[in-house]
């Protein structure tokens, strides 16, 4: 090893360790977390290739597109309702569903810095993401017990947020009996072949 490589690398060293030592003594900066998202506001959301296993049919493959919805934040925890009519699309063992829904809501959810977490309507349907601004995107998990034969089916995949300025298609929407089927169960529910 030449003399001017070992140079760097013990300049290189020293200057690793004097940062450590200078970010550990107290005298530094503290660190302060970023601020967390602001998600208030008017979104258009979309559910794409939320897909799992059924038995008997194999692959099921669900989406919903522009889910119209309205959120509420207060510090890190947010509410919303999704708002105005909806379709959900299913396809599987060579059918396909579609179950036009209105309504539902948004609940549990939370913002911490970037990252965004809430439930449609209930704890079986998480969305976990990220907020960029006027956009978020992430994964989501849906769970719905469709009864015997078929038990709890998983569906996982993409979902996203444009935030909207348009409020005239948001007209709130007429409440849902706690007794009716979700627009997830009801598709999936009639893709298997129930009623």
């Amino acid at each position: 090893m030449s003399d001017t490589v070992r140079y760097l690398i013990r300049h290189a060293a020293v200057g690793v360790a004097l940062l450590m030592v200078a970010g550990c003594d107290g005298g530094g900066e503290s660190f302060t977390p970023p601020p967390n998202a602001d998600v208030s506001g008017n979104w258009i959301l979309n559910w794409t290739n939320m897909r799992g296993t059924v038995s008997g049919i194999g692959t099921l493959t669900c989406s919903a597109i522009g889910l119209h919805a309205t959120i509420t934040q207060t510090g890190t925890s947010l509410t919303g309702e999704i708002v105005g009519t909806w379709t959900l699309t299913c396809t599987g063992g060579g059918q396909s569903e579609s179950v036009t829904a209105t309504g539902g809501t948004i609940s549990s959810g939370t913002v911490t810095g970037n990252h965004i977490h809430f439930h449609l309507a209930t704890e079986d349907a998480n969305q976990d993401g990220t907020v960029q601004g006027n956009s978020m995107s992430g994964t989501a998990t849906w769970s719905a017990d469709m009864g015997p034969p078929f038990g709890v089916v998983t569906l996982t995949g993409q979902w996203s947020g444009v935030r909207t300025t348009t409020t005239t298609a948001l007209a709130p929407s007429p409440s849902v009996s706690s007794n009716e089927q979700s627009g997830l169960t009801a598709a999936i529910v009639r893709l298997l072949g129930g009623k």
